[in-house]
Parts: structure tokens; C-alpha cells; sequence
């Protein structure tokens, strides 16, 4: 996968929402119910409305961010992955952050060890895969979560 084809899969699994929205994965002291949200999962403060334009340019820099991070994250870790696993990876740093990927120390070492089942196990086992499933409730859409962990023992086939 190439970076654009990364760009779109968080667009596709985020949506791409013009209004402002409380997002309840991302929570805080602060903000309980959710940060403030828009577009795809670029987190701001709530009843603003933007231009489409103008969220694209803020989605693209928040992008643009997560491939620095990923080379970050490679750089520290001291690893390459393929494109497929990189995807998680980069869309993980859109979902949680920098910090928030460097604490699945589990999914680390099995990337370490080219253990990719001991990887996609750690973010099946993460609060944030509990979190999406306790949001899904009744309703059947896919977690993102369940699609990274696939993604991540698969890699390129």
C-alpha cells in the first residue's frame, strides 16, 4: 500500500464528517463524552462548521504528521514493515497517537520478532478494541480494530 491508499482507508474508516463531533474513543478528563471532532478523526471544539477545503488541508497536515511519526516509530523501534502492516501502524497514529501506539509494548516486541500474530493479538487486547466493540452495541459494522489486527498477521500476500 502506498501512502495514499493509506490516506484513504483512514478517510474511509473515519468518515469524513463537516460538522464537528464528539468522538467517544478519544476521551479526557475534559472531555468525558469525547473530543471535539472533525472530518476524519482531526480532533477540535464543538458547533464550529468548515469548508470541506479547509478540512482536507487540515486532514492532509494531520496525514503528513502520521508518516513522520511512522518513520519515527520505525526509526526508535528499529524496524522496516510492508506496506500492509505500515498501514496499521499509520492509521493507529491517526486513531491514538504517537504515544498512544508506542504503549502497546505486546504488539511491539512481536513486530520485533516478525511475531505478527502476538502483534494483532495486542490490539485485539488494547482498551481501544474494547471500547469500539462496547460502542457497536446490536449494530453490525466492522471495528477498526478487528480490521488492523487482520491486516497485521496477513501483511502483504
Amino acid at each position: 500500500m502506498n501512502w495514499d491508499e493509506i490516506y484513504n482507508r483512514i478517510v474511509e474508516s473515519e468518515g469524513f464528517k463537516t460538522k464537528i463531533y464528539l468522538d467517544p474513543i478519544a476521551t479526557t478528563k475534559d472531555y468525558p463524552n469525547g473530543i471535539p471532532t472533525i472530518g476524519p478523526g482531526i480532533a477540535l471544539y464543538p458547533g464550529i462548521e468548515f469548508p470541506v477545503n479547509a478540512i482536507s488541508e487540515i486532514a492532509c497536515r494531520k496525514f503528513r504528521e502520521c508518516i513522520e511519526n511512522y518513520h519515527r516509530f520505525e526509526k526508535e523501534y528499529g524496524f522496516e514493515l510492508d506496506s500492509v502492516r505500515r498501514s496499521v501502524i499509520v492509521e493507529m497514529i491517526w486513531n491514538i497517537g504517537f504515544a498512544g501506539v508506542c504503549r502497546f509494548k505486546r504488539m511491539i516486541t512481536g513486530l520485533l520478532l516478525l511475531d505478527y500474530d502476538v502483534a494483532a493479538d495486542e490490539i485485539l487486547d488494547s482498551a481501544v478494541h474494547r471500547k469500539l466493540i462496547g460502542l457497536r452495541g446490536t449494530r453490525r459494522f466492522k471495528v477498526r480494530t478487528e480490521v488492523w489486527a487482520k491486516m497485521m498477521r496477513q501483511g502483504e500476500t
